[in-house]
């Protein structure tokens, strides 16, 4: 069962001091509202903290105007609680980087595009970095897999990120 919680006022301040940095400066100007989310699953037979998101710790989720509403927040960060609690001031900068990349502001003409309420309007870009495959067949079928082979290739594209 997963369980929501707000971040604290000190995650959310860590949050908006990455959009100080020149990486995300644009998308300060825009006063976009965030919210930190910290999920905790846990399952109710065993007991047993389980992880929430995968691949990343973490997803970013664009409100609908509803929800800007009635929420008064524009971008929630929702960060699985098991893997929160174990980041240093450093991860969880990094976690942050990586859930603001995620956001970039949609431009027609040159010009941004605000939304009825007047909110920017934002899209979710995804990562330029993704693996995904099955173990089982990866351990079953070794190099020929398309996992093992997918892997190799992934590895070779990002090395100099990797290393």
């Amino acid at each position: 069962m997963k369980v929501y919680e707000m971040g604290t006022p000190q995650d959310l301040k860590v949050l908006l001091s990455r959009m100080e940095t020149e990486n995300y400066s644009s998308l300060k100007d825009y006063n976009i509202r965030f919210a930190v989310l910290l999920v905790t699953n846990e399952n109710t037979k065993t007991g047993e903290v389980l992880p929430v998101f995968k691949p990343l710790p973490y997803r970013v989720k664009l409100n609908d105007i509803k929800d800007r509403l009635m929420k008064n927040v524009d971008v929630e960060v929702h960060i699985d609680m098991s893997y929160w609690s174990e980041c240093s001031l450093e991860e969880k900068e990094a976690l942050f980087d990586g859930a603001l990349e995620h956001l970039e502001v949609v431009y027609k003409k040159d010009f941004p595009v605000y939304h009825d309420d007047g909110v920017i309007k934002l899209k979710l870009v995804h990562p330029d970095m993704v693996y995904v495959g099955y173990s089982i067949i990866a351990e079953r079928h070794g190099v020929k897999s398309p996992e093992i082979k997918t892997w190799l290739e992934f590895r070779e594209e990002f090395k100099d990120v990797l290393s």
